[in-house]
């Protein structure tokens, strides 16, 4: 990578990184406290453990759904040059573009 892309070839998605963290957190943490909220106001409440694991996990896959075109993308972004991506992204608007263009809406969640 390095004798490739020099030092800033490390960081390739990290942009993305950073703006699809904010939201996978907020939209989990929301998703867990609206479910806790309407449906176990009672720690006292039969199974209150099972419940609350599988909100938490429900939590997880909304806000995974949610976030996942921000993950693919920077994935993509990492990868160029690796095996067979051979496409290359002049920046984060390009990756986005392109993956629309060959792909279409699906190929946001490819892999999901």
């Amino acid at each position: 990578i390095y004798s490739k892309d020099g030092l800033p070839g490390f960081y390739k998605g990290w942009f993305t990184t950073m703006i699809g963290i904010a939201p996978y957190i907020a939209i989990k943490m929301a998703t867990f406290d609206i479910l806790k909220t309407r449906y176990l106001p009672d720690k006292n409440m039969a199974h209150f453990d099972l419940i609350n694991l599988s909100f938490g996990a429900i939590a997880g896959m909304v806000s995974m759904t949610a976030t996942y075109p921000l993950d693919l993308i920077k994935r993509k972004m990492q990868l160029v040059g690796v095996g067979k991506h051979n496409r290359t992204y002049g920046s984060l608007m390009h990756c986005i573009n392109s993956t629309m263009l060959h792909e279409g809406p699906r190929g946001f969640f490819r892999g999901l």
